[in-house]
């Protein structure tokens, strides 16, 4: 029987001709989708790719970078699409909006990010900047891709805001010197920074 497959973490990076969409896809069969694309506005769909073939396991697909949407930073709402039969249909949909002056709508910009000092021992200083108000998302994962711990995960107001990293997992212990990364999530967008931990 076959189940259907699942779609996760919907992200958007870059800017400009570098601005690509990227999505988690999981097939319980390891099936490969005979659809993947992503349509931004209800608008004509962009194809999505395998970064890699290996389908026992999550497989992230991506957009060619720079296209028209994503370079422009011109949509509000995206809608990504899989099938693994023809038949059967699975989406994740995205929308971004922010009130302006007036009370129009317009898309909300990237997230702007700063850390400080970089290297640091032993508090690191993580400023942000929201375009609109929306869940933020700040996690520190080790160079293995492993998530030591999570810095914030709420609701947040538009305009800055400063969070603070002593060096510290989850459990409170402190973490040998070396290279970590601080990944910021919110409104569909997600910003990396390097922090260096000597002591």
């Amino acid at each position: 029987m076959n189940q259907l497959p699942a779609l996760a973490n919907l992200i958007f990076e870059g800017t400009g001709s570098g601005a690509f969409a990227r999505i988690d896809y999981g097939d319980p069969n390891g099936h490969c989708p005979v659809v993947a694309e992503i349509a931004f506005d209800g608008g004509a769909p962009y194809p999505m790719h395998p970064q890699t073939l290996d389908y026992t396991s999550t497989v992230a697909y991506a957009t060619e970078a720079g296209i028209e949407p994503l370079a422009n930073d011109s949509w509000t709402s995206a809608v990504a699409r899989f099938s693994d039969n023809l038949s059967d249909t699975v989406e994740c949909k995205v929308t971004v909006t922010g009130v302006a002056d007036g009370g129009a709508h317009m898309h909300a910009g990237p997230i702007c990010v700063s850390v400080s000092p970089n290297p640091f021992n032993p508090v690191a200083s993580i400023e942000y900047q929201m375009p609109a108000a929306g869940n933020l998302r700040v996690e520190i994962y080790d160079v293995r891709g492993g998530l030591v711990r999570t810095l914030l995960d709420g609701a947040v107001n538009a305009g800055p805001g400063r969070l603070t990293w002593n060096g510290r997992n989850s459990q409170g212990s402190l973490l040998s010197s070396g290279l970590y990364f601080c990944r910021i999530t919110a409104l569909g967008r997600m910003e990396v920074k390097k922090l260096l931990l000597i002591k």
